[in-house]
């Protein structure tokens, strides 16, 4: 953005809910000046399959919570939510002059997985995520191209039968 220097982090993916990250380079046929994309391959975990838990977390940005458990008597299949909440706005703009950056974040991320059989199960991730961004306080200092307001509202769902290998 015009007038602001690139400050501060924010992860797309919640550490709780990620089993494993691949990255795939140069793995579309897509080429931009001389440049080849890539693919990120996010794999979300299964909850627990042998007892419910429940965790809260919180740190100087954001709080968290975490439960998961089995599904069923014969905990043939698994559930587990995190939803996650950045309060850092809240921080930046009672301690810094600067809070024409500061954002929000939130998201509420979920997978149930279940063994049909003992080669097939169905598994259900959600995903939905929003953001904000509001400058208006510092409309006097932005450039004639600069973002004042914005959002980001995503919402993701997928379910699939697959052979367990």
């Amino acid at each position: 953005m015009e007038g602001t220097a690139d400050t501060g982090s924010a992860s797309a993916f919640n550490g709780d809910m990620v089993e494993e990250l691949e990255l795939y380079e140069g793995a579309w046929p897509v080429r931009f000046q001389d440049r080849t994309a890539g693919v990120l391959d996010v794999h979300t975990r299964d909850g627990s399959a042998t007892e419910t838990s429940f965790r809260i977390t919180a740190s100087a940005s954001n709080a968290g919570m975490l439960a998961e458990g089995p599904l069923g008597k014969k905990h043939r299949g698994s559930w587990v939510v995190s939803a996650r909440k950045s309060y850092l706005q809240y921080i930046l703009e009672r301690t810094s002059a600067a809070t024409s950056i500061a954002f929000a974040l939130e998201d509420v991320e979920g997978r149930m997985t279940y063994a049909l059989t003992p080669h097939n199960y169905l598994s259900l991730d959600v995903l939905e995520s929003y953001s904000s961004l509001d400058r208006s306080s510092a409309k006097s200092q932005l450039g004639i191209n600069s973002l004042m307001e914005a959002g980001y509202h995503y919402t993701f769902s997928e379910r699939y039968v697959n052979p367990i290998l």
